[in-house]
């Protein structure tokens, strides 16, 4: 279970957070061998917006990773599985 005692608080783990799940994300794209181009097309994202995410630059709110999630074919949930805050 998530508190304040065990989150996170240093800018390095939080953006290690952002850049595992941009790992994450370009994993599941090259797994259905998308081009980024194509996964912003679907997701009705530019296609700068889904290289950012894929670096880390950017951290999605819960709804555009959802909308990233449905143009992959798979849940956030799925996304999210095995990034840990603690790692």
């Amino acid at each position: 279970m998530l508190d304040a005692k065990t989150m996170p608080t240093s800018n390095k783990k939080l953006d290690r957070l952002v850049t595992d799940l941009g790992t994450a994300i370009k994993e599941r794209r090259q797994a259905k061998n998308l081009s980024q181009e194509a996964l912003a097309e679907i997701a009705d994202f530019d296609r700068t917006y889904i290289s950012l995410l894929e670096r880390g630059e950017r951290n999605p709110s819960f709804t555009n990773l959802c909308r990233v999630a449905a143009s992959l074919g798979v849940t956030p949930s799925e996304i999210l599985k095995g990034i840990s805050y603690d790692a």
